[in-house]
């Protein structure tokens, strides 16, 4: 892992739970949207862990620590995007494997097309992002 991608992880990690901690408290939000648009293959050679394996293991750290403190649970729906079939394939297997996601944490969705087609809102959509909180990470 490169020293600036092991710093953007470690922000990444640090800012998606603050981010998720504040729309669970907050009145209003019962679903978030988390787009990872270049999600990579989710581990990097030197076994450091990429964008989806941060943002699961937080949505699952928030999940169960707001169920055990009798906090409000918000749903977060996830789409791992890259235009490369394998990485998403890889992805897919060591959120398996470590167990990472649980229908009740809300959606998961792979696609594999160009970034600007893997968000529903884009330009032109008539849906507006104002209905749901959305993060995109580029």
């Amino acid at each position: 892992m490169f020293e600036h991608s092991e710093a953007k992880v470690r922000l990444l990690d640090l800012y998606i739970r603050k981010y998720l901690n504040i729309l669970s408290r907050a009145k209003g939000n019962e679903k978030v949207n988390l787009y990872d648009l270049f999600c990579g293959e989710g581990i990097y050679e030197n076994g450091g862990e990429g964008s989806p394996i941060i943002f699961l293991k937080a949505i699952k750290d928030i999940y169960y620590r707001n169920q055990a403190s009798g906090q409000k649970i918000i749903q977060v729906d996830c789409v791992f995007n890259d235009l490369e079939t394998w990485k998403t394939e890889k992805v897919k297997s060591i959120i398996e494997i470590k167990k990472l996601h649980y229908p009740v944490f809300g959606d998961l969705r792979f696609r594999n097309v160009d970034y600007a087609q893997a968000v529903p809102y884009s330009s032109g959509s008539n849906i507006q992002i104002q209905e749901i909180q959305s993060f995109c990470l580029y």
